[in-house]
């Protein structure tokens, strides 16, 4: 698996080429520092193949920072859209889940 090294802004992964490229990449929880806004960006940009796409799913903890990823993507040419996911459950959902018992598997 490859990750970013937030620190150093260095990309880490091991047995993975430099040059490889990917139809898809998949990311999640993968933007909490701001070093992190360029490096992700920049590695999307690097590693995708012209037509990849990226799917990233990132709780949004500071909304600056969402946002100047987003501009960071867009600035290296890279087409964005957001979806933003309803977190809001209602008395009966919530009673739902409490109500049911993990059995496993």
């Amino acid at each position: 698996p490859a990750a970013l090294d937030g620190e150093s802004s260095r990309i880490v992964a091991p047995g993975v080429p430099e040059q490889s490229k990917f139809d898809i990449i998949l990311g999640t929880d993968v933007l909490y520092e701001w070093p992190m806004v360029q490096s992700l960006s920049a590695t999307l940009q690097h590693r995708l193949r012209p037509d990849g796409t990226a799917y990233i799913c990132n709780a949004v903890r500071d909304q600056a920072m969402f946002d100047a990823f987003i501009d960071s993507m867009r600035s290296r040419h890279l087409d964005v859209s957001v979806s933003h996911l309803d977190t809001e459950t209602t008395h009966e959902q919530e009673s739902f889940c409490r109500e049911q018992e993990y059995e496993g598997g």
